[in-house]
């Protein structure tokens, strides 16, 4: 197996946390975990979250000569560091786990960045692959540019769904485009943990928010949002489903605390460090309202029900692959405070769980599909 530097999730929240875990997992399937390695502060990071990489390693790109080495040195001082550092000039291949960073939704100063990262890695020979992630939109120039030359760098590129592949296709040239393909999120296959709390709140409904649905959507949208969120854990309530919310991110927990300050009865808030125990906790829910990409991941390939509310395509594609589309909540709906699909679930769980339950297998036999795809690339075979 080649060296591998796994790069992109940076585990802000946890659903960078499970790609991790998916691509870590799978390499220790492959019994090639030294072969595996990521950069310096993402390894200081996972070894606070317990995810204990094999290997690290530091980019010379980000940091010149003089500051690497002293880096080096330092580091050779923390106990048990230097015995697991791979120079830069063993990495053969990058794996981009990123997730969500190519697109118009964020900064063009941090897709420049990735750019002059990538122009020096490929510079030194390394092979690039973007695994399965959302893409897009393009629709200004800066972003549109700076990807098209990403595509140009990388060997392969993985596309979540096949809009994010339009997108990415639609801005590379032609003899690029087919270098582009579509994939599953890899995440399905993570087994969740079980705990005592998910025996505590077996068979409830459970609700995550997120502070996206306030920022990345049109003005004054995030007031019906809280309102709709709220409006639907009063109805869970009075079906008696005993509603809690769940936090996929830290910096939702204001977002959670508002909404729960407009409800006159308890609504428990669960936040945890372990995406695991969250999964564990969602593959126990009655059914689950959500806004984040990986609870519905969670729930879905679980065999949960899920009504979705999302802010970019990303959602929409998801609940298609899981055969849902019924269930997506439109912003059109949110902001008329429709409870129709609510409602229709309410009705219909039990057989929903069951259609659910085939639909999660088939997509836990493409992410297999997709694993043994990949295999061959970063062994010695050349791509």
């Amino acid at each position: 197996m080649k060296q591998c530097l796994l790069f992109g999730p940076y585990l802000d929240n946890l659903g960078d946390h499970l790609m991790f875990l998916a691509v870590q997992r799978q390499f220790e399937h492959w019994n090639a975990s030294e072969s595996l390695s990521v950069s310096h502060n993402i390894y200081q990071l996972s070894k606070a979250r317990g995810l204990n990489p094999q290997t690290w390693t530091v980019l010379e790109q980000w940091y010149p000569s003089w500051s690497k080495s002293a880096f080096l040195i330092f580091a050779s001082i923390a106990k048990g560091l230097m015995s697991r550092y791979v120079d830069e000039a063993a990495i053969e291949i990058v794996l981009d786990a990123s997730g969500f960073f190519y697109s118009d939704h964020w900064q063009v100063s941090s897709m420049e960045r990735r750019l002059r990262l990538y122009q020096d890695l490929r510079s030194k020979g390394k092979k690039i692959i973007l695994l399965p992630q959302a893409l897009g939109p393009f629709e200004t120039r800066e972003r549109s540019e700076i990807f098209s030359k990403i595509v140009s760098l990388s060997d392969r590129i993985y596309a979540r769904d096949h809009t994010s592949q339009t997108y990415a296709r639609e801005i590379a040239s032609p003899d690029l485009a087919e270098r582009i393909h579509c994939r599953p999120d890899f995440t399905n296959l993570l087994e969740p943990v079980e705990s005592s709390l998910a025996k505590q709140f077996r068979g409830r409904a459970c609700v995550v928010p997120n502070t996206r649905m306030l920022d990345k959507t049109p003005p004054n949208f995030g007031t019906k949002y809280v309102d709709y969120m709220v409006t639907s854990i009063k109805k869970l309530h009075e079906n008696n489903l005993s509603p809690y919310m769940l936090l996929f991110e830290l910096h939702d927990t204001t977002l959670a605390a508002e909404i729960k300050s407009k409800l006159a009865f308890d609504v428990p808030i669960i936040q945890l460090s372990d995406p695991l125990l969250l999964k564990g906790i969602l593959r126990t829910a009655r059914f689950v309202i959500a806004s984040r990409y990986h609870s519905l991941i969670s729930a879905l390939s679980s065999g949960v029900p899920s009504l979705c509310l999302g802010w970019t395509h990303k959602y929409e594609s998801l609940m298609s692959d899981y055969e849902s589309e019924h269930l997506q909540v439109t912003l059109e709906e949110v902001s008329t405070g429709s409870l129709d699909k609510l409602e229709w679930l309410l009705d219909r769980t039990d057989e929903e769980s069951d259609r659910l339950q085939l639909v999660a297998e088939k997509q836990k036999e493409r992410t297999i599909e997709f694993w043994n795809e990949l295999k061959p690339l970063i062994t010695a075979q050349p791509i």
